[in-house]
């Protein structure tokens, strides 16, 4: 893919800063003591001129988060010696994927943010501009969004954080059923908030061995190709304990 392509964020060209690296041409954004990271590799930070960068930051730990771990979520401008703008705050995150906080295009074309939540001990998602103003809070939270803003995918992370908790969000209530029939796929309709349930758990029994007590089904993470047709969705089974 060419550097003109219009999928990349514009090159972006750094400000001179104390923490610059001469020799490499780096530029140091962010700073100690809290740590500060984005998200997941299959996203950009960066918005769609190259200026404004999305980045979570949390206090110093090795260990996974817990429910009442917090990330401050940020807006850095590089082209500026600004302050980072705090545009929410979420105890929905963990260290690969973050809160799925992302650039997308809101209803009126601007630029708006989307990230997850936990609200009244379920998991949702908060959409927000640029500046931190709410735009609307969704009932789902997301897992991948398509290209165009218009649809999100949604998934469990409660149950994922007893299977795979590196892409869960820390659950108070470990009680997950091993399958069922209100549980799966969703996909949100991010301008009106709607979602809908197109494949369940039971549904997707049928693609693997038959489930035992001791095991408890995951949908697994999936993506979203570039013309927005959603490409993998699949099933496995972990052991309950």
């Amino acid at each position: 893919m060419s550097a003109a392509s219009p999928l990349l964020p514009k090159p972006l060209t750094p400000t001179p800063s104390p923490r610059d690296h001469p020799e490499s041409n780096l530029l140091a954004v962010t700073g100690g003591p809290r740590f500060h990271f984005f998200g997941y590799y299959d996203r950009s930070p960066f918005d769609s001129t190259g200026r404004y960068l999305l980045a979570h930051s949390v206090e110093p730990s090795d260990a996974f988060p817990t429910a009442a771990s917090q990330a401050v979520l940020e807006v850095w401008d590089l082209q500026g010696h600004n302050p980072p703008r705090e545009i929410g705050r979420t105890t929905a995150w963990n260290w690969q994927m973050g809160s799925q906080l992302q650039w997308i295009r809101g209803k009126d074309g601007q630029p708006a943010i989307v990230f997850n939540i936990r609200r009244d001990d379920r998991f949702a998602s908060q959409l927000v501009r640029a500046d931190g103003q709410p735009i609307a809070t969704l009932d789902w939270p997301i897992s991948a969004i398509s290209p165009d803003g218009r649809w999100a995918a949604s998934l469990d992370f409660s149950r994922m954080s007893v299977t795979h908790p590196t892409v869960g969000y820390a659950n108070q209530h470990h009680t997950i059923p091993p399958s069922g029939a209100e549980d799966g796929l969703r996909i949100i309709d991010m301008l009106t908030g709607e979602a809908r349930l197109v494949v369940t758990l039971e549904q997707m029994k049928q693609w693997v061995a038959p489930i035992g007590d001791e095991m408890i089904q995951l949908v697994h993470a999936h993506g979203v190709q570039p013309y927005g047709r959603p490409y993998r969705v699949s099933t496995s089974l972990y052991h309950a304990g």
